[in-house]
């Protein structure tokens, strides 16, 4: 385990600093043999102005291929069950019960609601119109949706909203279609429509047990029936329902202790902004489940609404659209707190990385670069920094 401190520097002058881990994966080797290994080492943005370092970014990056038995952890020391919320990288896993269910065919579902249903989207009328599209199919309106208001991530959709004077709605929330997929499976089955989001809810329970099937983090001991119960914790999401958290590298808190995993208890569950309860798992257990998901054949639709709706999935100027846009059989999804998991569903291997400070600007180079690293895409973007009057002043670099 390394130490991550991060340094805000503007023209000499530190403005903030902060501090985590920074954790590692070896490599691993595909059959093959034709895999270039990746050595093991920290990972570092640093974006420089006139000689200085302006800001610094230390993160984790985890990487994993379908052999699960050949995942290798560098001589970093740290402790594996520390978790990490799953964010909007869970959306994907809880969709899967969708396909479960057979609610997408129960009601109809194209292949752009159902990734619309996986989505972070940024609020455009491409992605209203398909969550209406939604609404209209499993006959509600949007007042059932619980993941409330904010304006659109696109900001050309909130400069045209300002000037026309419309006005923002559920479905402009990134998380409107994961609240519409979870409505569908609970008309189809017949559950209360209105407390969908409380975590003692069977949706919720179904996705909880799901998500940890996927991710496979059950210990011996534990089941996978019902009333499943893990050790990891339940936090509530920013739109309002449980998301999980799975453990990864040491980040202590800030009394310096590392949370300790107990058996057959049960971590506090906290509400976010937009009231859903978030699980966590580790690092290497999120890189897993989207391995059980993306590379399964049952699974196929989900993944084919990744790779063919890559702008729903995200929208403008969001990372994993531009990854998937620009690769082929590349399925990325991004989440708060600085994680992108990253899905090679040719090769079925995949990665993931959790930058510390959580700059999304950071987390989409060191992804980018990884992609390259690993002959997966070779993506443009500007790592120049300039002024207001197109003057270079500076520029960005990343190692890895």
């Amino acid at each position: 385990m390394l130490n991550a401190h991060v340094k805000y520097i503007r023209d000499g002058l530190v403005e903030q600093e902060h501090h985590g881990v920074v954790v590692t994966i070896g490599h691993c080797e595909r059959p093959s043999g034709a895999w270039q290994s990746i050595n093991s080492g920290k990972l570092k943005v640093e974006s420089g102005k006139l000689g200085n370092v302006k800001t610094e970014h230390l993160l984790n990056c985890e990487f994993d291929n379908k052999n699960l038995n050949n995942f290798q952890l560098s001589t970093f020391h740290f402790q594996l069950n520390q978790p990490f919320y799953l964010r909007s990288c869970a959306k994907p896993l809880q969709a899967s019960l969708m396909i479960d269910f057979g609610t997408d065919e129960f009601f109809g579902f194209t292949e752009e609601e159902i990734a619309l249903c996986c989505a972070s989207h940024a609020g455009e009328k491409i992605h209203t119109g398909i969550a209406q599209n939604i609404l209209d199919k499993i006959g509600l309106d949007r007042t059932y949706l619980k993941c409330g208001i904010h304006k659109p991530l696109s900001k050309t959709r909130q400069n045209e909203m300002l000037l026309s004077g419309e006005q923002e709605t559920e479905l402009h929330n990134n998380c409107s279609g994961k609240h519409l997929m979870m409505l569908a499976i609970c008309k189809k089955n017949g559950w209360d429509l209105k407390s969908y989001d409380d975590r003692n809810h069977p949706l919720q329970i179904a996705i909880k047990n799901k998500i940890y099937e996927l991710c496979e983090c059950q210990t011996p001991s534990e089941g996978r029936g019902e009333g499943y119960s893990s050790n990891y914790p339940i936090t509530t999401d920013g739109c309002g329902v449980p998301n999980v958290s799975i453990p990864s590298p040491t980040l202590p808190s800030p009394s310096g202790r590392v949370p300790e995993r107990r058996e057959g208890v049960e971590y506090p569950i906290t509400t976010d902004g937009c009231g859903v309860p978030i699980m966590s798992v580790p690092l290497e257990n999120m890189v897993k489940g989207y391995l059980n998901l993306f590379c399964n054949p049952k699974y196929e639709k989900i993944k084919n609404a990744f790779l063919n709706n890559p702008y729903v999935i995200g929208g403008e100027d969001r990372t994993d659209t531009k990854i998937i846009q620009n690769s082929e059989n590349i399925v990325a999804k991004v989440g708060a707190g600085g994680l992108c998991v990253v899905v090679n569903t040719k090769t079925q291997e995949g990665f993931v990385v959790k930058i510390a400070d959580c700059d999304m600007k950071a987390r989409e180079l060191v992804v980018i670069e990884m992609l390259k690293k690993l002959g997966w895409a070779d993506i443009q973007t500007d790592k120049t920094i300039k002024t207001l009057h197109g003057q270079i002043v500076g520029e960005i670099c990343v190692t890895i």
